[in-house]
């Protein structure tokens, strides 16, 4: 049980000292003994409340993987990937390698008919925006999240209030849309935090 200034009254109370008799002495070491006892569970208290508000830090990653818009193509994260890389980390587009479309996605596949649908592949489904999740990672993981001040296609404000509803941690940039491309720095800064390499 947390113990509690009000609490710390509670315990003291109806303990006013007596005349200084053998037993008077006894009664004031046991309210000493009581009132460390108090504090220090009160300064535990205090302390593991402190230490539960901390945000937790990210297990150090090794792979990231970017996800460009709808109107994008995975050129949009160019100055990013290189500093991603520069850093160590192994960075993957939602757009598949020949090697992983031919050995993975279209294995059973006659190998001829497989390097066609390779080259008419085409970027994410529009109607994959009409669907909707059931679990939210973020609900249950750390989040980090860039709000780009000045966007003009998705509102700032509700960039706010998405990072505050995931508990993000969060950086506002200068930048519109593609902060991606206008602000690569702030933006590989700020995954290299996620990914548990910020500074």
């Amino acid at each position: 049980m947390a113990i509690t200034p009000d609490r710390v009254s509670e315990i003291f109370k109806g303990h006013a000292p007596t005349p200084m008799t053998d037993h008077g002495v006894r009664q004031m070491e046991t309210l000493r003994k009581l009132s460390v006892v108090a504090v220090t569970m009160l300064s535990a208290t205090l302390f593991a409340a402190e230490a539960s508000a901390q945000p937790a830090k990210p297990a150090e990653a090794r792979n990231v993987v970017l996800v460009h818009g709808a109107w994008a193509d995975g050129s949009s994260w160019t100055e990013v990937i290189s500093r991603l890389q520069g850093a160590g980390l192994h960075v993957t587009f939602t757009y598949l390698s020949e090697e992983a479309f031919l050995k993975y996605f279209a294995n059973g596949v006659a190998h001829e008919k497989a390097e066609v649908l390779y080259a008419e592949q085409e970027p994410t489904a529009a109607s994959l925006f009409g669907g909707r999740t059931t679990v939210a990672a973020w609900r249950s993981k750390p989040t980090w999240y860039a709000v780009s001040k000045l966007d003009q296609t998705i509102s700032p404000d509700l960039e706010r209030f998405l990072a505050a509803r995931m508990k993000a941690t969060t950086v506002e940039l200068e930048a519109g849309h593609l902060s991606l491309v206008s602000h690569p720095q702030e933006v590989a800064d700020l995954i290299l935090a996620a990914a548990g390499r910020g500074k």
